[in-house]
């Protein structure tokens, strides 16, 4: 994977960059929380295998498609 931005006079910061410091904040906000509330927090009523394994499945099926419709627009130009 290269990185887009190789110019040092240029101050914008790449593409993967900006990825992997959101994934990092997330993971970290996500630790903050659970070390905060601890126990307090109830999610085995709404937060289940099936339930995650599903909404897996329909993001995966999402994306698929968008990315299917995309790559079928820009063959027909």
């Amino acid at each position: 994977m290269a990185i887009k931005n190789s110019n040092k006079n240029n101050h914008s910061t790449c593409e993967f960059c900006v990825k992997i410091r959101l994934f990092l904040l997330s993971v970290i906000f996500i630790v903050l929380v659970s070390l905060i509330f601890g126990q307090k927090i109830k999610f085995e009523k709404f937060i289940n295998a099936p339930i995650i394994g599903n909404l897996i499945l329909i993001a995966l099926f999402v994306v698929f498609s968008l990315k299917f419709y995309f790559y079928r627009k820009n063959k027909d130009l």
